[in-house]
């Protein structure tokens, strides 16, 4: 193994000790090294360069920060790893989301006012046919509303309700039959 692996491996060994020590500030570019060991060996720092996982980890088990030899080095690499990170203020590390710009907002109103403006009027247009079949032939009537009901369904599912996105609970769209005799 190469001395400057080997010198990696301490490097980034006393870097960590001095993040878990407060004596390193972590930057926000930083943060994202410490999602896990494996995105941690693709960290440069200003003592330590980029370094394979499976190296860093042969590198620690030659040899520990101490220079002696250790069959345990990998696992306290692994937990110093985990207690510069426990020390690390990861809230910083959240980037704030991108959110669309006041014309795309628009835009997607004006779609969702024109879709229901459709379903509106589908929905309209149906009713006033079947109320022709509804005397004569009540039970083809149901069977109609049931299959627009399933059509609607489909084809509107985006906007039957933005809130039934959150919740478990399906929308439950039912036929209310007429108690008159």
């Amino acid at each position: 193994m190469r001395a400057s692996t080997l010198d990696n491996y301490r490097e980034r060994v006393i870097w960590l000790r001095k993040v878990k020590a407060g004596d390193v500030e972590v930057n926000s570019g930083e943060y994202k090294y410490f999602d896990s060991l494996k995105e941690f060996c693709k960290m440069k720092g200003s003592s330590f360069t980029i370094i394979a996982y499976n190296s860093l980890k042969s590198a620690a088990n030659l040899v520990n920060s101490n220079g002696e030899s250790s069959v345990f080095a990998w696992e306290e690499l692994k937990l110093l790893f985990h207690q510069a990170k426990d020390t690390v203020d990861m809230s910083m590390a959240l980037v704030p989301p991108i959110l669309p710009s006041s014309e795309v907002l628009a835009e997607q109103a004006l779609l969702d006012a024109h879709i229901c403006s459709m379903a509106f009027l589908e929905l309209l247009g149906f009713l006033s046919s079947i109320s022709e079949t509804l005397d004569s032939n009540p039970r083809l009537a149901a069977d109609k509303v049931r299959i627009q009901l399933e059509v609607s369904k489909a084809k509107f599912k985006s906007i039957i309700s933005h809130a039934s996105n959150c919740n478990s609970a399906k929308p439950a769209l039912t036929l209310i039959k007429n108690r008159d005799p």
